[in-house]
């Protein structure tokens, strides 16, 4: 399958696919259009697609793709007009004399006659304008040499003579051999020899067109192929950059929840380390307290035990007292015992 392609560079996409539309007649135009949901609406500043469906000719059929269907569409208001080479016979004034042509319009190149003072001259030029086929035979000079056949037939006196150089294709091709005044006396009877050229052309013709008709569907059919490929890997490619933005969401999630797990867990070893530091001074404020209390308990156990002595010592010393009068006793009683029985003794 033959095809073109065609790279256009300008920094508004949509008035460089209007400008190649106007300048190449194109007829059929399939524009892919991205999803409008996900990344691509955050960088696309314009809509290419409705832009160009807005501005473009209106004998372009315009047709917008997207997710592998046709969206939108804009026929054509009215059929592209062919474009006919129209040359002309052109005349310029003379110099010294009088001679006006008419312009005749016919599908062979432009020809220009311009006189001088010792012979006339007839110049066949290159046409600028041309079909817009592309595979159009070229009749730019054996058809117009024929037709100066014809009208030389009538006249045996003046054979146009032919004087072509290979060599130099790109300048203009020289006749000579006619004069001005002739050429407008056969004038009508060379319309009707080249309104019949330019029905056989166009019949010769039709087959090509056929032709180059079926070319360009098959192009069209390829380009549109094309089309619907770039736009499933731009799809493919926009999946892919939201599938690597839901990653990276995925990881920016999972670092906001690490940070907040880490913030967490520094506040709770924070809290941590301050209730251990108020267990801690608690229990050096128990301790303090227990050592206190139990410095008051000895100093209480001292008292305690000094009182206890101090009635040890008391009762030692009433013992002591005691045993000391028991034993006076004692011995008063005996003494008492012993004069009882002396005076008993002594009486008895």
């Amino acid at each position: 399958i033959a095809y073109d392609l065609i790279i256009l560079e300008g920094q508004d996409i949509a008035k460089s696919l209007i400008d190649y539309v106007s300048l190449y007649r194109v007829q059929n135009l399939i524009l892919g259009c991205p999803s409008k949901n996900g990344i691509s609406r955050l960088f696309t500043k314009s809509d290419v697609a409705n832009t160009v469906m807005k501005k473009a000719p209106s004998f372009c059929n315009i047709y917008i793709v997207s997710k592998g269907k046709i969206s939108c569409t804009r026929m054509a208001s009215h059929p592209l007009k062919r474009r006919f080479s129209n040359p002309s016979i052109r005349v310029p004034p003379q110099r010294n004399s009088n001679f006006d042509a008419t312009n005749l319009m016919s599908p062979f190149p432009r020809v220009s006659i311009s006189t001088n003072k010792t012979s006339d001259e007839v110049y066949v030029a290159k046409d600028d304008n041309s079909f817009s086929d592309s595979d159009r035979m070229s009749t730019d000079s054996t058809l117009f040499l024929d037709c100066y056949d014809n009208l030389g037939s009538e006249v045996h006196s003046h054979r146009p003579s032919v004087s072509m150089d290979s060599k130099n294709v790109g300048e203009p091709t020289r006749l000579s051999g006619f004069g001005p005044t002739r050429l407008v006396n056969h004038m009508h009877s060379t319309n009707d020899f080249l309104l019949s050229e330019q029905k056989c052309e166009e019949n010769s013709l039709s087959s090509d067109k056929i032709k180059e008709m079926g070319e360009k569907l098959r192009r069209l059919e390829l380009q549109t192929i094309q089309t619907m490929e770039m736009y499933h890997a731009a799809c493919k490619e926009a999946l892919r950059e939201k599938q690597k933005l839901k990653e990276l969401e995925n990881l920016r999630k999972e670092d906001v929840k690490k940070l907040e797990e880490a913030r967490r867990e520094k506040e709770e070893a924070l809290d941590r380390v301050a209730k251990e530091n108020a267990l801690r001074i608690a229990s050096k404020e128990e301790a303090k307290a227990s050592q206190r209390k139990a410095e008051r308990e000895a100093q209480k156990r001292k008292r305690f035990e000094r009182k206890v002595l101090k009635k040890s010592e008391a009762k030692k010393s009433t013992m002591k007292s005691l045993v000391h009068s028991q034993k006076a006793i004692k011995y008063q009683s005996l003494l008492r015992i012993l004069v009882v029985l002396i005076i008993f003794y002594l009486y008895f």
